[in-house]
């Protein structure tokens, strides 16, 4: 048994309305795709500078704790500033700039058992208004050099 498929003989080919219409369609697509991928890459960049910001935050505050164990408050102030390079601003705030973060360390005075609260704040511009991380912590100061 033999079977004789006759195909259509249609040579017209696709009109200019069905041509636009499926340039269109892929059109549409291609650029909520494209809309998809450039949200993905904000995200991922904002996602990275809080992760560096929380990571620098998270080192300092160990740099701090360890001059916490080593030294007294007074000392400690002095070594935050001349070894760690924050410059004093008033009495309590201390400010570095260190790569594109821009750091503000608030150390309030120890009480009688020698605990003082500190603060760090990570800021990603000068205007210290894109706070990345901010870390606060308890530190107990050595009594005696």
């Amino acid at each position: 048994m033999r079977f004789n498929m006759k195909l259509p003989n249609n040579n017209k080919g696709m009109t200019l309305i069905e041509l636009l219409v499926s340039f269109t369609l892929i059109s549409i697509i291609l650029i909520s795709l494209f809309y998809f991928f450039i949200q993905g890459a904000k995200s991922n960049q904002v996602s990275e500078e809080i992760i560096d910001g929380t990571a620098l935050a998270q080192t300092y505050m160990e740099k701090f704790y360890k001059i916490s164990r080593e030294h007294t408050y007074n000392s400690g102030l002095e070594m935050i500033s001349k070894d760690e390079g924050f410059n004093q601003v008033s009495t309590r705030i201390f400010e570095k700039s260190e790569g594109n973060y821009y750091l503000k360390l608030e150390l309030l005075q120890p009480s009688e058992s020698g605990i003082s609260v500190i603060r760090l704040y990570v800021y990603s511009d000068k205007t210290k208004k894109n706070l990345k991380a901010q870390m606060e912590s308890r530190l107990k100061w050595k009594i005696n050099e």
